[in-house]
Parts: C-alpha cells; sequence; structure tokens
C-alpha cells in the first residue's frame, strides 16, 4: 500500500501543483495510516472498512493529536481513497461519505489505561460495599455489560469457574458473555467474603445486592 501512496503524491505534485508542504502532510497522514492497517491485518486498500478509518482516528485521538490534526488525517484518507476510485484501483470508496462533523459523533469517548486503572483501584477493598463494586467494576469492564444487565443477573446465570455468565438482554434474548481471570478473582471475593451476610437478610438470588439485601435498581 506504500507504493500507492507515493504514486498519490506524485499525482498530486505532477497533476495538480500541490506545494511540498501540502505533499509531506499527506504522505506522513498516509504512512502512518498504512503502517496502522497492516498491523491489523489488512493487505490491501480493498480490504479498507470504515471501522478502520475510525479506529485509526481513534488511536491517533488516544495518543493527543489535536482534533485540527484528525480532520487533516480524514481529508488525506479521503483524498487518497477517492483517487484510487477514481483511477480504478478501487472498486468502492468507504470514506466517500464520511465527513469530520459525523466522525466526530462516531467516535467514542474512550478511557485511557490509566484511567481504567484508575477506576478499578477506587473502591476501598477493605470494605464490604468496596469489594462489592470492585467486582462490579471488574465485571462491567471485562464482559461489557449494560448496567441494568449487571443488575439483573441472578447467580445460576454466572458460573465463574468456567470464567462466563449468561445474560438476558433487549428483548428478553440471552447470550452468553466470557469474562477474564481478574473479574472472576473478585467477583468469586464478593460472593464469598460479602455477599452471604447481604442475602441472609432477603433470600434473593440476585447477584449484586445493597447492604440491606436488596438487589441494586
Amino acid at each position: 500500500m506504500h507504493a500507492l501512496v507515493r504514486q498519490f503524491l506524485d499525482h498530486l505534485t505532477a497533476e495538480r501543483g500541490a506545494s511540498p508542504h501540502t505533499c509531506a502532510s499527506y504522505g506522513n497522514d498516509l504512512r502512518q495510516f498504512c503502517t496502522w492497517l497492516r498491523e491489523h491485518g489488512v493487505q490491501s486498500p480493498a480490504e479498507i472498512q470504515r471501522a478502520h478509518i475510525v479506529g485509526f482516528l481513534m488511536d491517533s485521538r488516544q495518543a493527543g493529536l489535536r482534533s485540527t490534526t484528525l480532520a487533516r488525517r480524514l481529508a488525506s484518507i479521503r483524498a487518497w481513497l477517492r483517487y484510487l476510485r477514481e483511477d480504478g484501483l478501487l472498486a468502492r470508496d468507504v470514506a466517500e461519505t464520511m465527513d469530520s462533523p459525523r466522525l466526530w459523533r462516531m467516535l467514542p469517548s474512550a478511557l485511557t489505561t490509566r484511567e481504567v486503572d484508575r477506576l478499578l483501584a477506587a473502591p476501598d477493598t477493605t470494605q464490604p460495599r468496596g469489594l462489592r463494586d470492585r467486582a462490579i467494576l471488574e465485571l462491567l469492564y471485562a464482559t461489557g455489560l449494560r448496567v441494568s444487565e449487571l443488575a439483573g443477573l441472578t447467580l445460576e446465570r454466572i458460573h465463574p469457574e468456567e470464567r462466563f455468565l449468561r445474560c438476558l438482554g433487549k428483548g428478553r434474548k440471552e447470550r452468553v458473555v466470557p469474562f477474564g481471570e481478574s473479574a472472576r478473582g473478585w467477583l468469586l471475593r464478593y460472593l464469598e467474603e460479602v455477599r452471604p451476610a447481604w442475602a441472609a437478610r432477603s433470600g434473593t438470588s440476585y447477584v449484586f445486592l445493597s447492604h440491606r439485601g436488596t438487589p441494586l435498581d
């Protein structure tokens, strides 16, 4: 793909009279995009999907790049893919309808790794409520469950030893969701050290309870 980038830059210089500065900016953006694509298993422009473009820009934003730089990177990608389509090298241009205002609404606001670590470490796990909250955060992070789905979990739907749970989602559709060792460890600590005393007050089968023994809403 880098050869196609060089071909596009030659086209900008020879046929469109682009300045050296413009070509350098486009080249830098596109070389980084192609490197990102290769690292994510994309070997040719025909394999590029909108999700790849969004993923590249999300990673760029996580690296601390400004919105103006992200907008320029999108413009570079759009210009390159348009050139490939017009030159008969690409059958479909997935970036044709993408523009900066729409893209910024598409990009989720994701936490950094450091922010996730701080969030997971926030509960005071020397206290029963903190231990429960750590188990909740670890399970949410590991599974991507909606809060309502997590609150609705019952004991028969979780399988800590096998590290999966069965979840009822929208439309009462059930799905099987795996989770990792960290979530399993904190979940077992909550189930063994905290939940029995709280559940004795209500006899409920819901997994996550208040200190009064009632299910979380």
